[in-house]
């Protein structure tokens, strides 16, 4: 009986051991790693900030805040220094210009408004009066390049996300020539 209580001991203790050591190595792991992914980000937003405090710096030069210099730089070096700032690039995501959507994005939304659009097949885009559309009615609603997106998500629909104008469209293709609809609309045809 002795032996085997003192297998058992000894079991227990192994057990208990090995339950210490891999509790403390995957708890060392995982805070190294945490540790890894908090200096990353510390040095990602350093260098956000370096540049941003560059950037303003800069334009405070420009401007004449902060520290101005002491001679009053002639016109061709602040023409040099704002094409030099102009030609750097400012990050601004997707707000200026329409983006083709996928069906699930559409009307994601709930502020902003849905219009539905007609293609036809003589490549005219007429809006939900079907009134024909001009090319910067166009270029500025849904982009010059989203109607060659038909087929990409559905045959005959393609979903545009304008966040300028907060506009979703929807643009419909008609297999008609926009003509055809003008013979049966004549009234259109006054509009134009």
């Amino acid at each position: 009986m002795n032996k085997q209580l003192c297998f058992v001991f000894g079991c227990v203790c192994g057990v208990l051991t090995g339950a210490f050591a891999t509790k403390k190595f995957f708890h060392d792991k995982f805070e190294r790693m945490a540790q890894e992914e908090i200096d990353s980000v510390k040095e990602s937003f350093s260098k956000l900030s370096e540049k941003y405090k560059q950037k303003k710096k800069a334009l405070n030069t420009i401007y004449g805040q902060g520290s101005a210099p002491t001679e009053k730089p002639d016109l061709d070096s602040y023409a040099a220094r704002i094409q030099e700032l102009e030609s750097q690039p400012i990050d601004i995501g997707h707000m200026d210009e329409p983006e083709v959507i996928s069906p699930d994005e559409f009307g994601e939304d709930e502020e902003y408004e849905i219009i539905s659009l007609t293609y036809y097949a003589d490549g005219v885009l007429s809006d939900d009066d079907e009134r024909k559309m001009g090319d910067a009615d166009v270029e500025n609603s849904i982009g010059l390049d989203a109607v060659n997106h038909f087929g990409e998500y559905e045959e005959d629909m393609v979903y545009v996300r304008n966040d300028r104008l907060k506009t979703y469209y929807e643009v419909c293709r008609d297999e008609r020539s926009y003509e055809e609809v003008l013979e049966e609309r004549p009234y259109l045809e006054e509009d134009e």
